[in-house]
């Protein structure tokens, strides 16, 4: 089972080294107003995502474990989920080596939290250099309801031959957000890996909310184009992909999903361009002119003030402004 968080482990390890930190807690860092966070307890959260409940004591039946009012994913069957209701003591059944579940260890994904998670059941993944080359990296998100429905989480990459690679900035780091229904993918270094690095899916447990989902996305990062993903329910848990190829991470900015009847589908190419509010194609034989435009969909985009200036023969300075953003 730890083989199939060692992205995680890399992440919460990479991020430690540069901005301090640590990657095993008690739970009364994460949860510093709950007074039961600080009474002893064998569990912790691990790679500030993963909430690890162990049974120390051979032969134990359960072990109790102090889980803060939410809903805990369980990252050993997504659809099993607790739902906390108020800070509560629960028994878990002790998962040890005479349990139903193979030997495996409760751990649980805490609330608005996203893991890096391959699924090493049909290809085992020992070595970091190898990881790139499975496409089995996936990435489960827990949505917090107290919060939205939003989640956070990071992800890096690299090859783990060489410390020059971290020396070099050779790795790729993001931060990853789910807000509303888009997954947004923040980039923090993006060096070209010398193998490919692909996201073979989003995991999206607990979602029986968004069983209507009836489009699905990935935007380029880089061009802008859009390609379709499939959306697929086992249960309650929802699942995105690609259905040709994993997503090369390298170049990707949104996952958009919805429900097209009551959703802005930002998977239709014209929620993303503009056109003039006025209709008519701005005079450039003045020196300076202003125009307004607006979203191909109706309110899918802000609108946003255009203002050419002509400063030379075939020389034109463009500058656009909304809600206190500007650019030239």
């Amino acid at each position: 089972m730890r083989l199939s968080f060692v992205r995680q482990m890399y992440t919460c390890m990479f991020e430690a080294s540069q901005n301090g930190g640590s990657c095993f807690d008690p739970l009364f860092f994460h949860y510093p107003t709950i007074d039961d966070a600080y009474k002893k307890m064998t569990s912790f959260v691990f790679a500030n995502a993963l909430y690890v409940s162990p049974a120390l004591k051979p032969g134990a039946q359960s072990v109790s474990s102090f889980f803060p009012a939410g809903q805990w994913v369980s990252m050993n069957n997504f659809a099993d989920v607790l739902d906390v209701k108020t800070d509560s003591w629960i028994d878990l059944p002790a998962q040890n080596g005479n349990s139903s579940v193979n030997g495996t260890v409760n751990v649980h994904l805490m609330p608005g939290k996203i893991t890096a998670w391959q699924n090493n059941t049909d290809h085992k993944v020992m070595l970091a250099s190898v990881m790139p080359t499975n496409d089995t990296l996936s990435l489960v998100i827990n949505r917090d309801s107290s919060k939205g429905n939003s989640a956070a989480g990071s992800l890096f990459l690299d090859l783990g031959l060489e410390r020059s690679e971290l020396e070099n900035k050779e790795y790729q780091h993001y931060n990853v957000r789910l807000e509303a229904k888009t997954v947004k993918f923040e980039t923090l270094n993006s060096a070209a890996l010398d193998k490919y690095v692909g996201l073979k899916n989003v995991i999206i447990p607990n979602a029986a909310d968004l069983k209507d989902t009836n489009f699905a996305c990935a935007v380029d990062r880089n061009h802008g184009s859009i390609f379709d993903l499939d959306i697929s329910f086992d249960g309650n848990t929802m699942t995105l992909e690609k259905s040709s190829s994993s997503m090369e991470l390298f170049e990707l900015r949104d996952i958009h999903f919805g429900d097209r009847t009551k959703d802005l589908n930002l998977c239709d190419p014209a929620t993303q361009y503009y056109k003039f509010k006025d209709g008519k194609i701005p005079d450039l034989n003045v020196a300076t002119v202003t125009k307004t435009l607006e979203s191909l969909t109706p309110s899918a985009i802000r609108d946003l003030k255009l203002t050419l200036t002509i400063l030379d023969s075939g020389i034109l300075n463009i500058y656009w402004t909304f809600e206190n953003m500007t650019g030239i």
